[in-house]
């Protein structure tokens, strides 16, 4: 049985690679479901917050993020989003808020998701 990644502790830095940068895709995919010719200005913002956090992690590693960039996405991702349980619990104590509530209990179903796919990815479950 292969070694199980290590989900704590920070990854190696991204290398650089020929695959295209990892925003620009999800750019495409976000305007192809929320844009086209009647977008609104929330679709617009967030297009343009993507933007932004693409430009920081290129300030930040001096490569933007790409696939195989020597770096486990799916650990990043469950990182990150387990870092996002943390900020949606401190912003409903600070201030409650059912919506809020709503997105900090969705988030915990994909970070139970996420690391049952972490854990079993590559096994079949017929």
């Amino acid at each position: 049985m292969p070694k199980p990644p290590d989900l704590i502790n920070p990854q190696p830095a991204p290398v650089h690679n020929d695959h295209p940068a990892s925003w620009d895709l999800v750019v495409k995919d976000f305007e192809a479901r929320y844009g086209g010719p009647n977008q609104s200005q929330l679709t617009a913002d967030v297009i343009e917050d993507m933007r932004g956090r693409d430009r920081f992690g290129f300030e930040k590693y001096g490569v933007r993020i790409q696939p195989h960039n020597g770096r486990d996405n799916l650990v990043d991702a469950y990182q990150e989003l387990l870092d996002s349980l943390v900020y949606f619990r401190s912003a409903l104590y600070e201030k409650p808020d059912p919506r809020m509530q709503d997105m900090y209990f969705e988030t915990m179903k994909v970070c139970r998701w996420l690391r049952k796919a972490i854990r079993f990815r590559g096994e079949s479950h017929e």
